[in-house]
């Protein structure tokens, strides 16, 4: 009201009222007719996605360490059983096969028995990250195993856009999570596979057993 007078303009004192929007002010003035509204509350940003309450996402770093140990294991396997063949075909020539069928399965089936069994591969359990349906935290089931697995030769297409976009994400999800419908999440210290009391001394951990790392 002071302002509008200094302004030079008198306001209509049938229009200085509270209209019907409990949430807004308005004040028509006599001269120019204009209109102001004014929020009576200030209306923050909205909430970002996030996990449950006590839940984080997996950072890119530790699933980066997880699957670079996981693809590790996966090697010195094929090597292993490369190993075998050779040795296999020259005392057992019938018997190579055997190392070659195998060491050509396991490395299809490596990540998607692991990843409906636990959640966690041998990498991921010493990274401390789990994978779990996005819709509501539960086991991941054979199908969305195999949908993630499609999804990693997706992702790895076209300049392996699909792994960068867990950088984009805002629930740390690459292109491979997104077709099959999950979500990678930090590890209880249960489900870690390092020192399991690791943190015990941390503040606040005696009140809470399922502290997380």
């Amino acid at each position: 009201m002071a302002l509008v007078g200094w302004l030079g303009l008198r306001p209509d004192p049938r229009s200085d009222t509270i209209g019907d929007d409990p949430g807004t002010i308005r004040h028509i003035a006599s001269q120019g007719g204009f209109q102001m509204s004014v929020p009576t509350q200030w209306e923050g940003p909205p909430t970002e996605v996030g996990p449950a309450p006590g839940i984080e996402f997996g950072s890119p770093g530790a699933r980066l360490v997880g699957y670079i140990v996981d693809i590790i294991v996966i090697g010195g396997f094929i090597l292993t059983m490369a190993f075998l063949a050779v040795l296999s075909g020259i005392f057992f020539p019938i018997l190579a096969l055997v190392p070659i069928i195998v060491g050509a399965i396991v490395p299809i089936v490596y990540f998607p028995y692991f990843w409906q069994a636990s959640g966690q591969t041998p990498g991921m359990k010493m990274a401390g990250v789990k994978v779990v349906r996005d819709r509501d935290g539960g086991p991941v089931t054979w199908g969305g195993a195999i949908l993630r697995l499609i999804g990693f030769w997706i992702s790895s297409m076209v300049f392996y856009i699909g792994y960068i976009w867990i950088l984009i994400d805002k629930r740390r999800r690459g292109w491979f999570d997104l077709i099959a419908g999950t979500v990678v999440i930090k590890a209880t210290i249960e489900e870690y596979g390092g020192d399991p009391f690791y943190g015990a001394g941390l503040p606040g951990a005696e009140d809470d057993p399922g502290r997380r790392y």
